[in-house]
């Protein structure tokens, strides 16, 4: 399997935890799905740390002198991108790994998970049809 390949897998299994959580869409819902939340966000959180170790360690090291300058400027423009997303995801999930603080604000989850799982699939998109389409062979 071609190292896009990893990672646009990656990507798919990514999308298919925000669909499950996004499942839950009213405050009862919420509330009372507090654990199942929780506990996805947590397989969340091991998806995306992996990916962007894969990202981190392979992919935009090997772009970052690449000969071809759209897939430099892309991809430099990209890692720097990430660095906030990631920044807000580890401090949504911090607060959110734990049921009872989703339990206790189902609102305030809602606003937060829309607002980062919107940001998240934005940026998979991104990769999906910006650059990784400059690596294919």
């Amino acid at each position: 399997m071609s190292r896009i390949a990893n990672l646009q897998r990656q990507h798919q299994e990514i999308i298919s935890i925000l669909e499950k959580i996004g499942n839950f869409k009213n405050l009862t819902d919420v509330s009372q799905n507090s654990s199942t939340l929780s506990l996805n966000i947590g397989f969340l959180s091991g998806k995306i740390m992996s990916h962007l170790q894969s990202e981190d360690k392979f992919l935009y090291p090997s772009l970052v002198n690449h000969q071809d300058h759209s897939i430099r400027a892309t991809s430099t423009r990209f890692n720097k991108e990430m660095g906030d997303l990631a920044e807000q995801f580890v401090s949504f999930k911090t607060k959110y790994m734990v049921a009872k603080n989703i339990k206790d604000s189902p609102e305030e989850f809602l606003q937060e998970s829309s607002k980062i799982f919107k940001a998240i699939r934005k940026r998979i998109n991104a990769e999906e049809k910006e650059l990784y389409p400059l690596l294919e062979d």
